[in-house]
């Protein structure tokens, strides 16, 4: 895989990212997942603290489904782009319906993983309160909570990971059936480090973007909003976050489209050795 393939790759990612059917998909799918923000902080109001992080993690799990959702049908109409390939929008969003029972398949584990870290954190809390032995408990199996959160905090880094990964393989089976953990491993045995140089690649704009946008956002709720009436400062954050989703929006698409290139380069690269 040659310094000249990845710049191209590169290239074509960006070059195609200006598109309007694009663009508007991935603006209302960002556009989706901040209104679930803006959701649970209602909610915040009228639940109880015990029940807002069990909702946190279902609204994060509806989020990452969108991705995924978002992902195939980017990868699918960027796959078509490299091909020179008339783009039916309508046909590629009928990807739902193909795989919307593989992205529950992927996404239930991971819930259901956090969901039990949360109710070990939970019962370690209650531990420490039991008098004599709580004390004891707190100090010496500290490490219990940080075990736990740490799994959370990996849970996250794998989910970024998969969306890069896997939306393409689903978005551009050749075959009826996929069999997803062989083609990851074999692509993670072979070009470990050109894959994880990849992933960094994609990420990289839309860690960027984000850094920025999150600075100025916290700017922005420091100096001019005003959190005395909650429902009005709700909303403030409600419109903030409509730019804040469209800057974005061209940082996700390029994550997407440069996903799909790894993959192509990979099978390009799979198909040269067979060759030889």
């Amino acid at each position: 895989m040659l310094l000249q393939e990845i710049e191209e790759a590169f290239y074509r990612s960006w070059s195609c990212v200006l598109s309007k059917n694009k663009i508007c998909a991935s603006f209302f799918i960002l556009f989706l997942c901040s209104c679930l923000v803006m959701a649970y902080q209602i909610f915040s109001l009228f639940l109880y603290s015990w029940m807002l992080s069990y909702v946190a993690l279902f609204f994060i799990s509806v989020c990452v489904a969108l991705l995924f959702f978002l992902g195939i049908v980017l990868s699918r109409m960027h796959g078509c782009d490299r091909n020179r390939i008339e783009i039916n929008f309508r046909r590629s969003c009928s990807a739902f319906s193909e795989v919307a029972f593989l992205i529950i398949y992927l996404i239930t584990p991971i819930f259901f993983f956090c969901v039990l870290c949360r109710i070990l954190l939970g019962s370690f809390w209650l531990l420490t309160e039991i008098p004599i032995i709580g004390p004891f408990a707190e100090v010496i199996c500290g490490f219990i909570p940080f075990v736990l959160i740490f799994y959370i905090f990996c849970m996250g880094i794998f989910i970024l990971v998969s969306l890069f990964y896997v939306t393409p393989h689903i978005a551009l089976k050749t075959e009826n059936k996929i069999d997803l953990p062989r083609e990851m491993w074999m692509r993670w045995k072979c070009h470990l480090f050109v894959n994880i140089l990849f992933f960094i690649i994609s990420i990289s704009p839309f860690l960027c973007f984000s850094a920025i946008l999150l600075y100025a956002f916290f700017v922005t709720e420091t100096i001019y909003l005003s959190p005395h009436a909650f429902f009005a400062f709700v909303l403030q954050k409600f419109f903030i976050m409509i730019p804040f989703a469209l800057f974005l929006t061209p940082c996700i698409i390029f994550f997407f489209h440069f996903s799909t290139e790894s993959l192509l380069l990979w099978r390009k690269g799979e198909r040269m050795e067979s060759h030889m």
